[in-house]
């Protein structure tokens, strides 16, 4: 009988070949399959923010010192609450409301210079809406009279540190005295809002502190 060759070895092939596919299927079919479990978020928290971010070195002249007699800011504490300005309505003003932490620090230093600094950190997306809000009011308190002074206000530079940047002058005269000058430095860093407000300093002086205040944000 003639012997047919390699019949042997081609299905041997073939069974090996048949193992071979079948084996990563049994393995599949025989393992747990679930989806990865998620891990906790190892993102550092929110740092909270700095106590003190002012110090008596960095302003200009001798004799300046802290003087921080309000206390810690509470809920009512906003630096752009012109309540004697008749147009001035507070529930306009949400942005406010979203506040999650507030710090503030007072100098006071020679000839009746002072200077203050209001940290506030915002609920996310309302620390834009707070510069806003400030600038809203600027505009409808543009100028404004009030029992016994009149004032007004005016953005007079504008992105000079941080995320977004203004310098205010507001200009009070208070009859029969002289007219008094106070400059308002608001940098916003992400959420973060930082208003400084110095009486007897000029403008470039305001701007170099709140560029250098802005670093240690």
């Amino acid at each position: 009988m003639r012997r047919i060759r390699g019949t042997r070895n081609g299905y041997g092939g073939i069974a090996l070949g048949l193992v071979g596919l079948l084996l990563p299927l049994v393995a599949c079919a025989g393992s747990d399959a679930r989806p990865p479990v998620p891990t906790e978020s190892t993102a550092p928290a929110t740092a909270p923010l700095p106590a003190a971010l002012l110090l008596a070195s960095d302003l200009t002249g001798p004799g300046w010192r802290r003087s921080d007699d309000r206390g810690a800011p509470t809920a009512a504490d906003w630096p752009w609450a012109l309540r004697q300005c008749q147009l001035y309505e507070p529930a306009g003003y949400q942005a406010r409301s979203h506040r999650l932490e507030m710090r503030r620090q007072a100098f006071l230093g020679a000839g009746g210079h002072a200077v203050s600094v209001m940290l506030e950190r915002f609920a996310s997306g309302w620390g834009p809406r707070s510069v806003q809000d400030m600038r809203r009011l600027v505009a409808t308190c543009v100028r404004y009279e009030a029992r016994d002074f009149m004032e007004s206000n005016a953005i007079t530079a504008e992105a000079f540190a941080g995320d977004e940047s203004l310098l205010v002058e507001s200009v009070r005269i208070h009859p029969p005295g002289p007219a008094v000058t106070r400059r308002s430095a608001v940098v916003r860093q992400g959420d973060v809002v930082m208003t400084v407000v110095g009486v007897g300093l000029p403008a470039a002086e305001m701007v170099r502190v709140s560029k250098l205040l802005s670093t240690r944000l």
